[in-house]
């Protein structure tokens, strides 16, 4: 098979490479077509403009179509960002359900993050704030926000950061069922400590919590 990039042709604006390439074998011919974001393209050595065609070996060409598919998934992802905030994690798992390679993914949420469109640690503070005004418990907050996709370490900053006083939310989700009256006989009693512990509270907050309305 011979591999011939076609052409090499900057954007007016300098910021992308548009690049061609054809894969011949025999008589079928291939083409391949994108645009590569020129700080990406300054890795390959190359040219950033053709006056000809240049013959490739695979493994050239197959960077190429990489740094095509990562600048792809870069404005992808940031297009992302412009409808709703992300963890890098869960901007991975939304790229990919768009149909980008995990590891192509991974590695334009990376460049996406060290240029300043993920603040995690700003993110979940705000994403542990609004739950907590949903009245959960740290264990729910924490699930909840795994399942968006930040991390534990990043979890636990952000709940510590908020200074939430689970107690206090205990007791006033203990108000929005009803109050103390829940307590007052065995069966409505062990629904009321269920339902707390599926909204996220320890019975150490539960007890606190009833000790104190």
């Amino acid at each position: 098979m011979d591999i011939i990039i076609s052409d090499i042709t900057p954007s007016p604006d300098g910021e992308q490479i548009y690049v061609s390439l054809k894969f011949i074998e025999g008589r079928m011919v291939q083409s391949v077509k994108g645009s590569i974001a020129t700080e990406f393209f300054s890795e390959t050595g190359l040219p950033t403009s053709s006056v000809g065609e240049m013959p490739s070996d695979r493994e050239k060409a197959d960077r190429l179509i990489y740094l095509i598919e990562k600048t792809d998934a870069v404005k992808r992802g940031i297009s992302l960002l412009s409808y709703s905030a992300s963890s890098k994690r869960g901007l991975v798992q939304r790229l990919g359900q768009k149909g980008v390679k995990r590891e192509i993914a991974a590695d334009a949420v990376e460049y996406i993050a060290e240029c300043g469109y993920i603040n995690e640690q700003a993110q979940a503070e705000a994403v542990a704030a609004d739950l907590a005004k949903r009245l959960y418990g740290r264990m729910r907050i924490r699930n909840d926000m795994y399942v968006k996709g930040y991390d534990s370490a990043v979890i636990d900053a952000a709940i510590d950061e908020c200074e939430i006083d689970f107690v206090e939310l205990c007791r006033r989700r203990i108000e929005q069922m009803g109050g103390m009256e829940i307590f007052e006989n065995k069966m409505t009693r062990a629904k009321a400590i269920s339902s707390l512990v599926r909204h996220g509270f320890t019975m150490s907050e539960i007890k606190d919590a009833v000790k104190d309305t």
